[in-house]
């Protein structure tokens, strides 16, 4: 018996036990019998999905994941499909639907569930071993398929709205905007003719395929993605994304697909499916194609060729730059420190270049299906196969989405609002000749300003690619959204152990602590207005406070409608059986952490400005994806389209972000949207329409 089958039967065998129907999960589910009877199956994909998506390495051959988070997840997802009451069902529902489907999992033999000792503040973990299956039955996953229509979908109506592929499979009842309360969904209507529901709706209504040459390459060698023998968190992750990625990605080959979207309470626009979505890993986006195709011509040609050379990014030491690069890196380079430079950060036209001087590399690629160790090797095979095909025949057409990003988005919308020219030409808001690093330029202060010996020797025994990419990158990233030293320093230290710094240059956790500190100061005198921006807007909180208030409403550009809140959280316990647990109790504590009555000022104060920032961003994205008229694949800080419309597309992103942020004073436009004052930084002299020249405010 298939291990699917295994636990169907088990759940079928508790349905039939009379005296087992006093478990609230199973009377919640058989309530529901002409339901959950047809669709056990897909219940069971559900779970074995989401444990896999959750569980994290433990030891050589475990991994596990605290069973409250688990459990709620696959309760939520289950009852959705069940039908939309769903948003009045309590977390005590979930986690008593959740807890069946994992006790029939453990009773099967498939996983195990651990109680910590008494008194311990341990949550109670699944953990998962070699037991735990990797064959993933395809028909129950296809009727699972949670984000995928078959067919294309209406304009949004309401604040639910249907999804479902298989017509036997599960229905689910989405939320438009994730977790928004009755009183808000009542108002849902006024806001479907704003360029915010309108991007939703072009979103899902793009047609997607399956890339299925790149598909038969993938599936052909597994070794470039995970390695059989090799139980390390990392790999188990890229197992697991391998295996549902490649599983979904063969159910939808040869059919026409449409992928449904939904928002946070910013407008973040995020895509439902999981694992096979164009916001996922290089895998996912390599194998997406829009279903319609179009022609490549001059313009489509070239950046195609950026995209191809971006996806390869070879990189060149300073004593061995190619001779047909037309710009001089060397004096470049030498100026930043660095001792070499990858392709994403030359030129547009020498990113261009790489492909004609590496032509054979590229046919080759193509005609074999090869997978190469670069920087991302899917999306390397995609574009090259594309290429190949361009080279033959001027006519081709194609359905690749090319992407164009964003330069430090968060920053760009900071230092719009506060016009520093510091940061725009760092930021790619002004135009220069070589695209500046951002990362670089922390990191070089960061160096200048380091007092502590120790430290000090360990950055000048590190060459700059590796400060910045241990060191600078993440913690210069997360400012924009208003990460504090200790955060930083926890994910600096990852970083140095993932990348082998601890060893070989001797990093601890203190060290970064350390670093972390200093490297906030880098930030603030490298970018001070953005930093000046974020403090005004933490005074607009604190004002608002003031006022009595314990939220903020504002209206973003693209007519969404965000309510930020921030409360404590109280701990809040429950007790739940799951047969077979050994312990006194034959229970299982879940602990949950819910909103208390209680404002949390100081998170109020410190989350105002991501929360702001990222609602400008989804706010750009949504009106740049509602004046454009072409395919459109959706990443916050990435759009892509067709390769003959990223002139177009970057011409509409430009002028988008210019009618946002071309005023005056926009700390006054940020006082009339909060309803609230505070002393307003120094305006700088930024002039944001100098964006229609610069080549990297997205490229």
């Amino acid at each position: 018996m298939k291990w699917n089958e295994q636990v169907e039967l088990y759940l079928r065998l508790q349905f039939e036990n009379n005296q087992r129907l006093k478990h609230a999960g199973l009377n919640i589910l058989r309530d529901n019998c002409e339901i959950t009877y047809l669709h056990l199956q897909d219940y069971i994909l559900m779970t074995h999905a989401t444990i896999s998506s959750m569980a994290e390495r433990i030891s050589k051959t475990q991994a596990s994941t605290p069973l409250t988070n688990v459990s709620s997840t696959i309760g939520r997802d289950i009852l959705m499909s069940i039908g939309p009451t769903y948003n009045q069902a309590d977390w005590k529902r979930y986690l008593q639907v959740g807890d069946l489907i994992i006790e029939a999992f453990f009773n099967s033999g498939l996983l195990d569930v651990v109680t910590p000792p008494m008194r311990s503040r341990e949550p109670v973990k699944i953990v998962i071993d070699d037991r735990w299956p990797t064959d993933l039955p395809e028909e129950p996953l296809k009727r699972s398929l949670r984000g995928t229509f078959a067919i294309k979908p209406k304009d949004i109506q309401g604040p639910t709205q249907l999804i479902s592929y298989a017509e036997q499979g599960l229905h689910f009842h989405k939320k438009i905007v994730k977790r928004w309360d009755e009183k808000l969904d009542g108002n849902f209507k006024k806001y479907l003719n704003t360029p915010a529901i309108r991007a939703v709706n072009k979103l899902q209504q793009t047609s997607w395929t399956i890339n299925s040459r790149v598909l038969d390459a993938v599936l052909s060698d597994p070794s470039r993605f995970y390695k059989e023998a090799d139980n390390t968190e990392e790999n188990l992750s890229k197992r697991i994304d391998y295996e549902y990625t490649t599983a979904k990605a063969t159910i939808l080959s040869g059919e026409e697909f449409y992928t449904a979207a939904d928002m946070d309470y910013r407008g973040r626009i995020y895509f439902v499916e999981s694992f096979l979505n164009f916001q996922g890993s290089d895998l996912a986006r390599g194998l997406l194609m829009f279903s319609n195709k179009k022609k490549i011509d001059a313009n489509g040609l070239k950046w195609l060729k950026i995209h191809t050379a971006s996806s390869f990014n070879q990189s060149y030491p300073i004593d061995d730059l190619p001779t047909w690069c037309e710009e001089n890196y060397a004096d470049h380079l030498r100026a930043e420190g660095l001792d070499n430079i990858s392709v994403d950060k030359m030129t547009l036209r020498d990113r261009a270049n790489w492909c004609d001087n590496n032509r054979m590399l590229i046919v080759e690629t193509a005609e074999r299906g090869t997978i190469h160790d670069c920087e991302k090797p899917v999306n390397f095979l995609a574009a090259a196969m594309e290429l190949t095909n361009r080279w033959a025949n001027p006519d081709y057409e194609s359905g690749l989405p090319i992407p164009v990003d964003g330069s430090n988005n968060g920053w760009q919308h900071l230092g719009a609002i506060s016009k520093d020219t510091q940061t725009g030409k760092l930021v790619g808001l002004v135009p220069v000749g070589i695209q500046n690093d951002f990362y670089v330029q922390t990191a070089k202060r960061l160096i200048e300003i380091t007092k502590d010996p120790e430290r000090l020797d360990i950055l000048q025994s590190m060459p700059m690619k590796a400060i910045r990419k241990g060191i600078s990158k993440r913690g210069s990233m997360t400012r924009a959204y208003s990460a504090g030293a200790q955060k930083i320093a926890e994910n600096m230290y990852q970083d140095c152990k993932s990348a082998g710094y601890t060893t070989k240059y001797g990093i601890t956790e203190n060290h970064c602590k350390g670093f972390a500190r200093d490297l906030v100061k880098a930030i603030a005198d490298v970018c001070p207005g953005p930093l000046h921006t974020m403090k005004f807007l933490q005074n607009i909180a604190q004002a608002k406070l003031e006022e009595g208030y314990n939220y903020l409403r504002w209206i973003t550009p693209s007519g969404f409608p965000v309510v930020y809140e921030n409360y404590h959280r109280d701990d809040v316990k429950f007790a739940n059986r799951i047969k077979g647990i050994k312990n006194a109790q034959g229970k299982v504590k879940h602990v949950i952490r819910l909103a208390s009555p209680s404002p949390d000022r100081r998170g109020f104060m410190c989350g105002i400005s991501p929360n702001f920032v990222h609602s400008q961003d989804a706010a750009h994205m949504q009106m740049v994806i509602d004046q454009f008229s072409e395919d459109f694949g959706a990443v916050h800080d990435s759009f892509s389209t067709h390769a003959s419309d990223v002139e177009e597309l970057l011409t509409i992103t430009k002028n988008v972000f210019i009618s946002m942020y071309d005023h005056e004073n926009y700390f006054e436009d940020i006082i009339d949207r909060l309803g609230a004052t505070a002393e307003q930084p120094e305006i700088g002299q930024l002039e944001v329409s100098k964006i229609t020249e610069s080549d990297y405010f997205f490229a």
